[in-house]
């Protein structure tokens, strides 16, 4: 069934870069044993003279943890809709499933 793969996407490799733009930039802005460890990116803009921007910093925080909350709660739902399609199983539940209807057949006989 070619239709139900997961497609592959380039979230990670994008995020990742996105990271690592965020820590050059950090380290550009504050040097690194300066940067605080509780709220780096808002304390950096605070170090700069950006008050501004580190208020903005942590109304984003706020809304990235509400975000990930729900993300939580979306998992559980996606893993139940995974494992009832019975589509993606792993290699030892397959291994597992041939034995037992091997195990099942020798029964019979």
């Amino acid at each position: 069934m070619a239709g139900r793969d997961i497609s592959r996407n380039p979230s990670g490799v994008i995020c990742t870069v996105l990271y690592l733009a965020v820590c050059l930039v950090l380290t550009g802005m504050v040097k690194f044993d300066q940067i605080s460890e509780g709220e780096p990116i808002a304390d950096a803009f605070d170090q700069v003279g950006m008050g501004r921007a580190k208020v903005l910093v942590g109304i984003a925080a706020a809304g990235l943890i509400s975000v990930i909350l729900v993300d939580i709660v979306a998992m559980g739902r996606v893993g139940f809709a995974l494992c009832r399609s019975h589509s993606k199983l792993s290699g030892a539940a397959q291994a597992r499933a041939v034995e037992q209807e091997m195990g099942e057949n020798e029964m019979r006989d």
